[in-house]
């Protein structure tokens, strides 16, 4: 056998002592990637990222004293020196390799790719962050806590006021928002280098009207002109505003404003109060109006009579006029609880109890009308005359009280134009205007006569004269 391959036998292949190890770093400070090799006889070299890199001075540096632009190295030592560590540059996946002892012995070597972390105190980035209202119920959100970290940072999520753990993930998820999500949420994130600063957002979970409660009753009973009130609670975010509205029955207009404000008001309870009233409660959430409204509740009203001072219509009634010859039909409506026991029509010297007549005159039986506990009194007059203009009076009597209220007839005949205190009043004013002129005639006459008298004093006077001087 011959020398050579007796010492080849004996001196062996390549091998690693000990490979490079996961290392890492602060910015600025130097790393040791240790490489040692048995029986090393090639050269050594390091890749990073699958890329070479060359020895510089002050950048990239043997270890060994005596290896530094070397290809062979005492102790077979290739381990590296990386002075400086930059994020930028060092940070990633170092491999050591060594070229084989000769072409035919294929003993290279090349460790396992380990990572240079080059460490980086964690700072944080939060993405979806609401732009618009989110409404309860409807509304989804998804934030994100961005950590840029060398080593990864760990996420906490935390709720303000609450002890726990909101989430240990880089995303918080809210599917459907509720009005309990609402509230100032934190991320952090926190590696071995440091902790990142707080970043916060405050959630706002908005939500539509509901009312609590209204009332105090759903029925409440209050004497003609005393007080009521009617309290309404509702919740809702935006803060809700309150209106009271009370249902009447005219058409065009089922209902009627009665206030603004979360308590209902009453100072003087009259039979137009008594109905059924609801409490709204309305906030917009984004732009769009929501509503709520309560139960109704029902005010009672009781009682003497009371006329009513205008017609159903909400249009005072006080008057009514017809062509002389026609009908005639005056109606007032009055509420009363109890009922009215006695109900009549008076003018002059007559009284006309309901379902009576007399001559022209008529009153029908009263009649329920559309509200509760009113009724509707009318009195027909055939064949109206001048002389029918008069008021006519509706008497009401019941238990409790009675009211009494006027409206008045106009007939319209040969003066329908002018009514008759405008005519007496025309009259006298034409008088006055003849009277004067009868004066004024008197006082041209007085005028003339006592001019005609001074002018014969005046000769007389002239004629004495002369005759005086004569003498």
């Amino acid at each position: 056998m011959p020398a050579s391959s007796c010492a080849h036998m004996t001196i062996g292949l390549q091998r690693f002592a000990e490979q490079p190890k996961y290392t890492e770093v602060n910015p600025g400070q130097d790393a040791l990637l240790v490489c040692k090799v048995i029986d090393k006889r090639g050269v050594c070299s390091w890749q990073k990222d699958n890329k070479p890199v060359g020895i510089y001075p002050k950048k990239y540096e043997w270890a060994s004293q005596y290896g530094i632009g070397q290809t062979a190295h005492v102790g077979g030592d290739c381990s590296l020196w990386v002075r400086a560590a930059q994020l930028e540059f060092d940070d990633g996946l170092w491999e050591c390799q060594v070229t084989a002892s000769d072409f035919t012995t294929q003993d290279a070597l090349t460790s396992q790719p380990v990572r240079l972390v080059v460490r980086d105190a964690p700072t944080v980035r939060m993405l979806g962050a609401p732009q618009i209202d989110l409404e309860e119920g409807k509304d989804s959100l998804i934030l994100r806590c961005v950590a840029d970290a060398n080593p990864p940072a760990s996420i906490v999520w935390r709720r303000a006021g609450r002890s726990e753990i909101a989430s240990l993930q880089e995303s918080l998820q809210l599917r459907p928002v509720g009005r309990r999500d609402a509230g100032l949420y934190t991320c952090q994130a926190q590696n071995s280098v440091g902790t990142s600063d707080t970043m916060s957002v405050q959630l706002d979970v908005k939500y539509a009207p509901k009312i609590l409660s209204a009332g105090p009753d759903r029925l409440t009973t209050a004497p003609l002109f005393s007080p009521a009130a009617f309290e309404c609670v509702a919740e809702g975010n935006p803060t809700p505003t309150y209106k009271w509205v009370q249902r009447i029955s005219t058409q065009g207009k089922p209902f009627l404003d009665r206030g603004r404000e979360s308590r209902l008001v009453i100072d003087n309870v009259t039979y137009d109060y008594q109905g059924e009233y609801e409490c709204r409660a309305t906030n917009f959430i984004n732009g769009q109006e929501r509503t709520a409204t309560s139960d109704p509740i029902a005010l009672q009203v009781v009682g003497a009579p009371q006329v009513l001072r205008t017609t159903s219509g909400g249009v005072a009634g006080h008057s009514v006029s017809v062509k002389k010859g026609d009908s005639a039909t005056l109606s007032l409506i009055v509420c009363a609880d109890p009922r009215p026991r006695h109900v009549a029509w008076e003018w002059g010297s007559l009284r006309l109890e309901a379902g009576s007549g007399i001559g022209r005159y008529r009153v029908d039986d009263v009649t329920q009308d559309s509200r509760e506990d009113c009724y509707l009194a009318t009195l027909h007059i055939d064949d109206a005359d001048l002389q029918d203009q008069r008021p006519y009076y509706l008497v009401v009597e019941n238990e409790r009280g009675t009211d009494r209220h006027a409206i008045s007839l106009r007939v319209e005949g040969m003066f329908s134009v002018v009514e008759p205190l405008e005519l007496s009043y025309l009259l006298g004013i034409a008088g006055g205007c003849l009277a004067a002129f009868l004066i004024l005639i008197c006082l041209c006459i007085y005028a003339v006569r006592a001019r005609k008298c001074c002018f014969r004093n005046r000769n007389n006077y002239k004629t004495s004269e002369k005759d005086s001087i004569s003498v």
